[in-house]
């Protein structure tokens, strides 16, 4: 299960860069094609052992119940993006200096 989990994570990371692969020349676009392939094959391996893995990490009940397992966290973010989505199209947002950079040029 162990190399299972470490092929997963490695095939992650190659999946998340995989633009940077491609465009060095370190992958073929064939094999390319295949990474996503290998992580569902992987992911269905593990999903009858995922309850298993969860609980090797020796998780207690106030850890799952700690309030960043709650949810309230995402919330708070969520709160805090559509505020400053909201100041940007009201056009009150502060000017960003790399956009006044480039102006200046």
């Amino acid at each position: 299960m162990l190399t299972w989990l470490r092929d997963l994570f490695g095939l992650w990371l190659i999946e998340k860069h995989l633009a940077w692969y491609l465009i060095n020349g370190r992958l073929s676009t064939q094999r390319a094609a295949s990474v996503t392939r290998y992580i569902d094959r992987l992911c269905a391996r593990l999903r009858p052992h995922a309850q298993d893995l969860v609980d090797a990490f020796g998780f207690a009940l106030e850890h799952v119940r700690a309030p960043i397992a709650s949810g309230a966290e995402r919330q708070r973010q969520d709160e805090a993006r559509a505020y400053y989505a909201e100041l940007i199209a009201s056009g009150q947002a502060p000017v960003s200096e790399k956009t006044l950079r480039k102006q200046k040029k």
